[in-house]
């Protein structure tokens, strides 16, 4: 790898659950004394559930990486993904550093990079981000980053839970995620079921 090759091309996952394929960016807040907050967040493509959202005074690759691990540690009882999980992100200093790459390798991630000038492939977040300023950040003051965290965790409920988006026929990620799984535990025990007709 050189930054000047760039890295191999890993093609979009075709997404079909939760936990597949999530991706990551980051976008500036401010406190109330115009002191600048960098925000991370984490999407899953597929709920379009915010897994990570977090504020840090600085932006190295440990503040990203210090996001998805708690992202992961809370997805997957494991400790590390399991199934193959992507990574979306965009071709910035943090995530293509070689800590932040072998970190993910630790945790069982793929990083997928977006093409040079083609930021929309990693659209998901940056809609999100988009959301977040207009409805959060930019409506609130807070004086200490722990008051700036707890209104993204609180944001963070309200957008998966309550948040209706009309990609998911109008439900919450929580609601959708939940409809997913439920789906597929019914599923199993219909099978279950056939197989016990046709085995008496």
């Amino acid at each position: 790898y050189t930054r000047r090759n760039g890295f191999k091309r890993i093609e979009k996952p075709e997404v079909t659950g939760p936990n597949q394929y999530w991706q990551i960016d980051m976008t500036i807040g401010y406190l109330e004394d115009s002191m600048p907050i960098y925000t991370i967040g984490i999407k899953d493509v597929f709920t379009r559930e915010i897994v990570a959202l977090k504020g840090y005074f600085r932006a190295r690759s440990l503040e990203w990486y210090d996001c998805l691990n708690e992202a992961v540690m809370e997805a997957f009882s494991e400790g590390r993904a399991v199934n193959g999980l992507v990574l979306g992100s965009d071709n910035g200093c943090q995530p293509t550093s070689r800590f932040f790459r072998d970190k993910c390798s630790t945790l069982n991630i793929e990083i997928r990079y977006t093409g040079y000038k083609h930021p929309k492939e990693n659209g998901s977040i940056e809609r999100f981000f988009r959301t977040l300023k207009e409805e959060h950040l930019w409506l609130n003051n807070y004086k200490t980053i722990d008051d700036y965290n707890a209104g993204l965790n609180a944001f963070k409920e309200f957008y998966n839970r309550e948040r209706m988006h009309s990609s998911l026929d109008y439900k919450s990620p929580y609601e959708f995620k939940h409809e997913y799984f439920t789906n597929i535990k019914l599923d199993k025990e219909e099978v279950l079921e056939y197989n016990n007709i046709c085995t008496n």
